[in-house]
């Protein structure tokens, strides 16, 4: 259903992705890589002026049925980037997941949208789809948190809860292990084995995972370095997770 242009502006925000359920995605190749896997997107925006050279190399956008080409100026209105590809599409925000079995990795106050959308791309080449996002967390459907995840993000059953605490304790229930990531654990994460189902927890850029969610964990890991310090959220995960994905029992 065509919608007006400006309540398409309002997705940029998220208070307009939730008052509306939808959301924007933006950038040639995701579109086209999505599109032919058979995404539902409902509506595809293109720059009448870039349609030409974009028809060349991603003939596949322009088979769908609710085509529309804009005026450069109307594009720009729907873009968050300094320099629009001149493409644009419009979907439905999806049902929350419901997690059942497997590895499931949890977001606590993963706040930069760069960390959060590369940490779910690295989740899903790990073959772990299943992300729980918390409310301090970076907004899985904004244009930014998208874009650092490729689209990938709508490859993944995601789920977003505005309070951690009670849905990993609804887990717990379910008999997932809670596993929690920290500098400051005792034991290395390639020194346990860790079980299905099972929820890696990963903590904020700068203070960590919440002291209660920890109180909460039935295991704690850390990734052994060596010479630093510490490592970006987006590093210490993608570890633990290479880890869990060579750990399926």
């Amino acid at each position: 259903m065509l919608q007006p242009l400006k309540i398409y502006q309002s997705l940029l925000g998220a208070k307009g992705r939730k008052e509306h359920g939808l959301f924007l995605l933006e950038g040639p190749k995701t579109i086209s890589d999505l599109l032919e896997g058979g995404y539902p997107f409902q509506e595809v925006f293109v720059d009448e002026t870039q349609a030409e050279a974009l028809k060349k190399q991603y003939p596949v956008i322009f088979l769908h049925s609710a085509l529309r080409f804009l005026e450069s100026k109307s594009i720009v209105k729907l873009s968050d980037t300094v320099t629009s590809q001149g493409i644009i599409a419009v979907a439905s925000l999806p049902v929350p997941a419901t997690f059942t079995h497997g590895t499931v990795l949890a977001f606590n106050g993963i706040q930069d949208p760069g960390n959060a959308g590369t940490l779910v791309r690295t989740a899903i080449a790990m073959g772990i789809t299943q992300i729980l996002f918390d409310e301090k967390s970076a907004d899985p459907f904004s244009p930014k948190t998208l874009r650092s995840s490729s689209g990938n993000i709508l490859k993944a059953q995601i789920q977003r809860t505005d309070n951690l605490e009670s849905q990993l304790h609804s887990l717990k229930a379910k008999g997932f292990t809670l596993c929690a990531l920290e500098a400051s654990a005792s034991q290395s994460i390639d020194e346990i084995k860790l079980p299905e189902p099972r929820v890696l927890i990963a903590g904020s850029e700068g203070r960590g995972i919440d002291p209660k969610i920890t109180e909460m964990a039935d295991v704690h890991v850390r990734i052994n370095i060596q010479d630093v310090e510490s490592l970006n959220v987006t590093i210490a995960a993608a570890i633990a997770l290479y880890e869990l994905a060579g750990k399926k029992k």
